[in-house]
């Protein structure tokens, strides 16, 4: 059983064909997806951030995400505490 899925995205690049069907297909069986933007220190501005975000936000698929950095430890533990919380079965 398929409880949840995080799908890793660049955030600086918009999403592939086949990423879009993955998301409309987990929505469609209702699955708990997460889409995770990662390389968010890639980008240096405020303007470069702030386009980035308003392009996820107004995604046609409309699923939560998350910005992340490895590089910066941004996003880490909230990304493991949806992890976490899917697969003790509560809703994040």
């Amino acid at each position: 059983v398929l409880y949840g899925a995080c799908l890793l995205v660049d955030i600086r690049r918009n999403l592939r064909e086949e990423e879009a069907d993955l998301l409309r297909f987990m929505k469609l069986n209702k699955v708990k997806v997460l889409l995770v933007l990662t390389k968010a220190d890639k980008l240096k501005s405020a303007k470069e951030r702030n386009r980035a975000l308003a392009r996820w936000k107004n995604d046609p698929l409309a699923v939560d995400f998350l910005v992340t950095s490895s590089k910066k430890n941004l996003g880490l533990d909230e990304l493991w505490t949806w992890i976490d919380d899917v697969v003790d079965g509560q809703s994040p």
